[in-house]
């Protein structure tokens, strides 16, 4: 009779064995791609994931490490099922840009309030901006203020901007000035905080790429090459889709001329988040934003067939 293997080998060899049987068993439960080696994979993240001790923050980072959303989708709803905040955040984003099916907006704001309920600030202030526009959900503006405060408390920048306006224009609240004025100059205080924009949000491979910023080139200069690109694809009248998610990318990094071209475009569709991105620049100070605003709230009022 042979010897038997050592212990420790012997448990080496069982865990590649049951790794093993995990990944076949697990390709034919494998989303994306149908590519018989990213199914393997699947299947052995699959096993690896439980026998971690942390199976969202592993799928999360399986999911960031994809170069494509067929692949790392699958991995952040993975990662979500085990509800870790970052991954629910960046599916609200992936979503909340729209074109994913009917349903979109309103996954994305699934997926913030799983966020925010966990305490991410950024995806409070992102629910809060549906809820009160009515983007995806039903418009509510009472309980995107509720978000607004706890993304402002929790440091977020545009949410203490946003309740300035609001306090400012009785957007759903009695009239505050004292509170419009203690947000701002809290915002003032703040730290920066440029919205974050889908890690997903690629062009294809038959579109032009991005003007690639040089190595000194900060934030500002990689929006406004995203920009740039968005408004030659217009002038070429090429791809509008694709020009506006450059464009979208470029005003969720600060840009202020993206802002009021992307809510220019939008409003003129009639998708209600063209006044979010208006409301925006206008508050920055963008003069045809706030022209453009007012004649949108003027139509509003009016109502249709008046005015």
């Amino acid at each position: 009779m042979p010897p038997l293997p050592h212990p420790s080998l012997a448990l080496v060899l069982l865990a590649g064995a049951a790794l093993a049987a995990g990944a076949v068993l697990g390709t034919r439960h494998a989303p994306g791609p149908d590519d018989p080696v990213w199914r393997l994979r699947w299947g052995a993240w699959r096993v690896l994931a439980r026998l971690g001790r942390n199976p969202g923050a592993t799928w999360h980072r399986r999911g960031l490490a994809q170069g494509d959303p067929e692949r790392g989708v699958p991995c952040l709803e993975e990662a979500a099922r085990y509800d870790h905040p970052e991954a629910h955040f960046e599916l609200g984003l992936w979503y909340e840009e729209g074109g994913h099916g009917p349903g979109s907006r309103d996954r994305a704001a699934r997926h913030y309030r799983a966020a925010a309920e966990a305490g991410h600030a950024e995806a409070c202030f992102r629910l809060a901006e549906l809820l009160g526009w009515g983007i995806g959900p039903a418009r509510d503006p009472g309980v995107a203020l509720r978000w607004y405060q706890r993304s402002a408390q929790g440091g977020f920048r545009p949410a203490m901007e946003a309740l300035a306006r609001i306090y400012e224009t009785a957007d759903g609240v009695p009239e505050d000035l004292e509170k419009s004025v203690a947000w701002t100059l809290q915002a003032r205080e703040a730290e920066p905080a440029p919205l974050r924009c889908s890690r997903f949000a690629r062009p294809s491979p038959a579109r032009a790429p991005a003007p690639e910023p040089g190595p000194e080139a900060g934030p500002n200069a990689e929006a406004d090459a995203r920009f740039r690109l968005g408004m030659g694809l217009l002038s070429e009248g090429r791809d509008p889709a694709a020009a506006l998610g450059w464009l979208r990318r470029a005003a969720e990094g600060g840009h202020l001329e993206a802002m009021g071209e992307l809510g220019r475009l939008l409003a003129e569709t009639g998708d209600p988040e063209g006044e979010v991105w208006l409301r925006r620049a206008a508050a920055l100070g963008h003069p045809g934003a706030q022209v453009r605003l007012g004649h949108l709230r003027g139509r509003t009022a009016a109502g249709p067939g008046r005015g």
